[in-house]
């Protein structure tokens, strides 16, 4: 499985699905910049528990092969 990337260091895609996480909890989320360039992070269904920053991402695993 991946590693955690820093949010400093590397971002996803934009509309990318990923794990997201605030350093407390782990959301599925995607990230892209609005039209000012801003990073914006987005959460499916909105996450009611990363109210924090997203710190770090990672890809999704891939599916089973069976």
């Amino acid at each position: 499985m991946s590693e955690w990337i820093k949010c400093s260091e590397q971002m996803p895609e934009d509309f990318e699905d990923v794990l997201a996480t605030d350093g407390n909890e782990v959301c599925l989320g995607f990230y892209f910049e609005d039209d000012n360039e801003r990073p914006v992070w987005g959460t499916y269904p909105t996450c009611p528990f990363c109210d924090g920053e997203i710190t770090h991402w990672m890809p999704l695993p891939e599916p089973p092969h069976q």
